[in-house]
């Protein structure tokens, strides 16, 4: 079956009529490859992909997997193909948890070749240095501990969630790492958050580009639609106001003389 969107109703109806017995597949065609199966009881996503001259399938998720998890899921896992990578440890990763940099050290395997983090950081500085403005240089910089601009002998402090990723390959962190950093300083200060995703986010692109994935081994896309969490809507007392979420506006003002029983919501 094909052409309607895959949903998390589309998902709850599967797992309901994998428990009656039914057996059948639904392709996404938000993403090309990618199917959610039903057999013998149980709900898995499986992507098919050409690998070595061979169409193959992976499983990239179960009933707990959301769609969208699922698609960015398929497109690492067709991005891997594209190279002429196998893609069996990203699954395992996916599957368990267990970060591909740990699976290599533990099979004993030669690690793939790799920079570190300063010396990703400080690549992708020089490159903003020359396509970018002194302003966007220095701002870039404060983020990712970059060097000074003025004085190159000397660095910025870098935004203290990043601290986790020094002395790391960048091909040893993964997205949820980046994603539980981003979330970190959400709750932090939100506005600071969306900007150190949309940093990551170039800095990311850099790294996993075509011309540099050889030295990197960060692959392609790999903070694709990644996503900061939403933005709270602060609850505040001003005079005789109250600010509510769920309007169709960013929010809502009603005078709590005219709606009494609202007032009890506002904490003094």
């Amino acid at each position: 079956m094909a052409g309607k969107k895959i949903t998390a109703e589309t998902l709850k109806s599967a797992i309901r009529r994998a428990g009656l017995g039914e057996e059948f597949e639904l392709t996404d065609p938000q993403c090309p490859g990618l199917q959610l199966r039903v057999r013998s009881g149980t709900v898995t996503w499986a992507v098919r992909s050409r690998l070595f001259g061979k169409q193959r399938r992976w499983v990239v998720g179960d009933a707990e997997t959301k769609p969208d998890i699922a698609r960015e899921r398929a497109g690492e896992v067709k991005s891997w193909c594209r190279r002429g990578q196998d893609p069996e440890k990203l699954v395992t990763q996916f599957a368990t948890g267990v970060s591909i940099a740990h699976q290599v050290r533990v099979s004993g395997e030669r690690p793939p070749p790799s920079w570190t983090w300063t010396k990703a950081v400080d690549r992708f500085m020089e490159h903003i240095r020359t396509f970018r403005s002194p302003s966007t240089y220095d701002d870039y910089a404060r983020t990712l501990g970059g060097k000074r601009r003025v004085d190159p002998n000397q660095r910025h402090s870098m935004v203290p969630e990043l601290r986790r990723f020094m002395n790391r390959n960048v091909c040893a962190i993964g997205r949820e790492e980046i994603a539980e950093c981003i979330v970190a300083v959400c709750s932090r200060k939100h506005r600071l958050g969306e900007h150190l995703k949309s940093v990551l986010g170039s800095f990311w692109s850099f790294l996993g580009d075509d011309a540099r994935r050889r030295e990197t081994s960060v692959p392609a896309n790999l903070l694709l639609r990644l996503k900061t969490p939403e933005r709270p809507i602060p609850v505040r007392r001003g005079p005789e106001t109250l600010t509510l979420q769920g309007s169709s506006k960013a929010t809502k003002r009603i005078r709590g003389e005219m709606y009494p029983l609202l007032s009890k919501w506002v904490v003094p």
